[in-house]
């Protein structure tokens, strides 16, 4: 807010207006500043040294100072030349990963069942250690099928409510969920404060677009009560 003030007042006011404000600064504040100015760039240098002197990076370091010095290339072509190449590595890597496969030959993937219907898939990488995955891909022998398997919920009528809801499961529930404050002290209060977020307005429509998906696809609930047989 004091920056935007200022910069504000300097160009509605002029030139003339910032001429006469820095005439009767006193001379050891201006000189401060002064200081404060040439320590910057100092402090900008020692920042990047602090990323770029990782041993990883040290070759990448080298690259672009023999290109700037001897290559005869700018900044900016060795910027953008670096930039393509990250992407070209980024996006090769994500062809090439190997995923870890089930007994059907199909990749395994880990869904967070507690956003059923949200659907964040995540695939596992071929050095995922086995005994993780085993506990994330584990079935009981007399698992069902839920009816909310193929449900995709679109939360665009209610984004505003689903922001102000994970940030306040951030701030309420988290620390419930972890164990950093009592549950019976504290989980009340925490619905409370999820219901004044939008939690029943998010529930609504969740329900809504849950019973639309029931009423076009009924064969659903009959799959659901499938077992591992079914």
């Amino acid at each position: 807010v004091l920056g935007f003030t200022l910069m504000f007042l300097s160009i509605y006011l002029g030139s003339n207006f910032v001429q006469n404000l820095l005439d009767i600064l006193p001379v050891w504040l201006t000189h401060g500043f002064e200081i404060a100015g040439g320590i910057l760039p100092a402090l900008g240098f020692g920042l990047t040294i602090m990323i770029i002197g990782r041993p990883t990076y040290i070759p990448l370091f080298m690259i672009g100072y023999f290109m700037v010095q001897y290559g005869g290339l700018s900044v900016m072509a060795c910027a953008i030349f670096a930039i393509c190449v990250c992407l070209f590595v980024t996006f090769f890597r994500m062809d090439v990963v190997e995923q870890v496969k089930g007994d059907d030959g199909n990749p395994v993937y880990n869904m967070d069942t507690w956003m059923t219907g949200y659907l964040p898939y995540m695939a596992y990488a071929s050095d995922t250690p086995d005994d993780q995955i085993d506990y994330m891909t584990y079935k009981s022998e007399n698992y069902v099928i839920s009816p909310a398997a193929g449900f995709i919920f679109d939360s665009s009528n209610v984004q505003s409510e689903l922001t102000n809801l994970q940030t306040e499961i951030i701030s309420s529930i988290y620390p419930i969920k972890v164990g950093m404050v009592s549950y019976e002290d504290n989980i009340d209060a925490a619905i409370e404060k999820l219901k004044a977020a939008g939690l029943d307005k998010y529930m609504e429509e969740y329900r809504t677009q849950f019973k639309a998906y029931l009423d076009a696809n009924p064969d659903v609930l009959e799959i659901a009560k499938g077992t591992t047989e079914g």
